[in-house]
């Protein structure tokens, strides 16, 4: 049972990673941003459900990690909700640059 969860989180992540690389991909101004946040390290941790991801941000994009042994730059903790809502609000991220 362990071994398929582990899968599971792998491929949800490995998706994760796909498609916040696309979307950055159509985003003209990313290119700029990433090259700014170069060797940046996310930890965001969730509330619900109890879990935490990292997330490597690059010059060419975004790798998500499920377990990260270095230093993390910035640390992110919200339930899985309030985040989504957050990234997906019409005009959140816009009202916040």
């Amino acid at each position: 049972m362990e071994q398929q969860q582990s899968l599971t989180r792998l491929l949800a992540l490995g998706t994760l990673e796909t498609v916040l690389n696309q979307a950055i991909a159509l985003e003209s101004q990313s290119a700029a941003r990433l090259t700014a946040l170069h060797g940046t390290v996310v930890r965001i941790r969730l509330e619900k459900p109890a879990t935490s991801i990292y997330m490597l941000l690059a010059e060419d994009g975004i790798e998500i990690l499920h377990d990260y042994e270095g230093s993390v730059d910035i640390r992110i903790r919200a339930n899985l909700g309030a985040l989504l809502h957050w990234l997906i609000a019409p005009g959140a991220i816009a009202a916040d640059d």
